[in-house]
């Protein structure tokens, strides 16, 4: 009887089945590596042979073993304890980068504190019967720098509360609550979260401010001068080096003198305003709504994302219309 080819379903399955301890998934349609985050051809079995004996394959096979044997090490010796488990599911899913936070007292106090909290509802319970009318702390998100000011100016107005929920937290069933203790403790904190909360906690209202849809590109660079005006003003040796930071990156930004020169004239300030670039007065005109941030870019691309997820296989042109518009008239 003449040989009968498999389809790509039984492939994949096959494969699956064949190697049950080299991470493979299947859809289906698709034979995927999780140790590599990769597809697999799978016309001919020798390609996916050599991927699984390629170094790259063994060296993440090898990292997901070894980390799965320290989650389960770790969460071994202390089940009864929730907390801890909660905790390290919490360190998994997150990914923010510390590295950026270049105040060590700061960002050891924020994280840390954080995470007393997260997903400890007996906790919680305590906070709010102690202070049932305040919230509960902040969660900063890494990519948004606004919600770290905001963090910063809530700890700043509640540093006597928060210090007295700590302490009716014991110690013993987390080495984050022994650490805030520590931290509340250090008068370089608190001195640090007033000069924050007094002296630049205003920029999460010009981070708002340049978030707005229709702002007119007057009215956006009028909001960067007042808070450069303002960042001016702060006194200190810290005042002095976000002066120069921020002189420096307004200085190397060209597009910005552009765009000054071009509120100037729409503003009728200056008539000797020239531009290094040739735009006739149509273009100026169609200029005085222009963005000074990248905002409505991201907006875009998160559309953008939505539509065409990674996991939608296929799209009807009439379907793919309707989305379009919905995304397009979604603010309106």
């Amino acid at each position: 009887m003449p040989k009968v080819r498999s389809s790509k379903t039984c492939k994949a399955t096959k494969y699956v089945s064949e190697f049950p301890d080299e991470h493979l998934r299947s859809d289906g349609q698709i034979l995927y590596c999780a140790a590599c985050e990769k597809s697999i051809a799978i016309e001919q079995r020798f390609q996916v042979t050599q991927h699984l004996q390629t170094n790259k394959h063994k060296e993440n096979k090898n990292r997901k073993l070894k980390f799965k044997q320290n989650f389960l090490s770790s969460t071994s010796s202390s089940v009864s304890n929730t907390f801890n488990i909660d905790l390290c599911q919490a360190f998994i899913k997150a990914d923010i980068p510390l590295a950026k936070l270049q105040n060590s007292n700061l960002k050891s106090f924020l994280e840390k504190f954080k995470k007393i909290f997260l997903k400890a509802s007996s906790r919680i319970e305590i906070f709010k019967n102690m202070y049932p009318d305040l919230s509960l702390p902040p969660q900063p998100i890494a990519t948004r720098w606004g919600t770290w000011l905001n963090a910063a100016n809530y700890y700043c107005q509640n540093f006597q509360q928060i210090k007295n929920v700590v302490a009716e937290l014991d110690a013993t069933t987390s080495m984050y609550i022994e650490k805030a203790e520590i931290l509340l403790e250090n008068n370089d904190l608190k001195n640090e979260l007033i000069n924050i909360s007094v002296n630049y906690y205003f920029l999460v209202d010009v981070i708002t401010k340049l978030e707005t849809r229709d702002l007119t590109l007057v009215e956006s660079l009028s909001v960067v001068e007042e808070a450069v005006k303002r960042l001016e003003k702060v006194q200190g040796p810290i005042g002095d080096i976000v002066n120069a930071k921020v002189k420096n990156v307004l200085q190397k930004n060209s597009g910005l003198a552009e765009m000054k020169a071009i509120k100037s004239i729409l503003t009728g300030i200056s008539s000797e305003a020239s531009l290094d670039v040739e735009l006739s007065p149509s273009d100026i005109v169609n200029m005085q709504y222009c963005p000074i941030t990248s905002v409505e870019v991201d907006r875009s691309l998160s559309r953008y994302k939505s539509i065409l997820r990674y996991n939608r296989r296929s799209f009807e042109f009439e379907n793919l219309k309707m989305h379009v518009i919905i995304n397009c008239n979604q603010d309106n």
